[in-house]
């Protein structure tokens, strides 16, 4: 397996729609890591007018990304559990939305951050387990 020093990533503060080294909410540490260790860039949403946790205050213009980042979508599968290092982990709340993204590690740890907490690494417990969306598998790193 890849040898990757997350210590850096523990010194990034919080900052909503953040998608780098000066901040990073829980997509951005996500499409920062991706990017940073394997060269891989996906959407970053920017132009979205949305809030933590929350859907937007437009649905719509989530369905109109979508569907102009398909091409770039197409880059993973959704799998089934268990994970494997380096997948995309989504996760949702009580109401069954999806709000938070991580990236699974490996000896059940994944990487991510919360509102206003700098990121770290947490136990992938039943916690996150019974939270579990979706887990999404980059194909370029199936061979990781």
């Amino acid at each position: 397996m890849r040898k990757i020093d997350y210590i850096k990533y523990f010194r990034i503060p919080f900052k909503e729609k953040g998608r780098d080294f000066n901040g990073v909410d829980c997509y951005g540490l996500v499409f920062l890591f991706l990017k940073e260790e394997f060269g891989i860039v996906m959407p970053d949403y920017l132009e979205l007018d949305y809030k933590i946790g929350t859907l937007g205050k437009d649905g719509k213009k989530y369905i109109e990304r979508y569907e102009k980042d398909k091409p770039i979508l197409s880059i993973y599968n959704k799998v089934d559990p268990p994970p494997k290092p380096f997948d995309i982990l989504v996760f949702k709340n009580v109401a069954g939305i999806a709000t938070h993204i991580a990236i699974y590690i490996g000896n059940n740890k994944i990487l991510h951050t919360i509102r206003n907490r700098n990121p770290s690494i947490t136990e992938y417990n039943n916690f996150w387990k019974n939270r579990l969306y979706g887990i999404f598998r980059i194909k370029e790193l199936e061979r990781e």
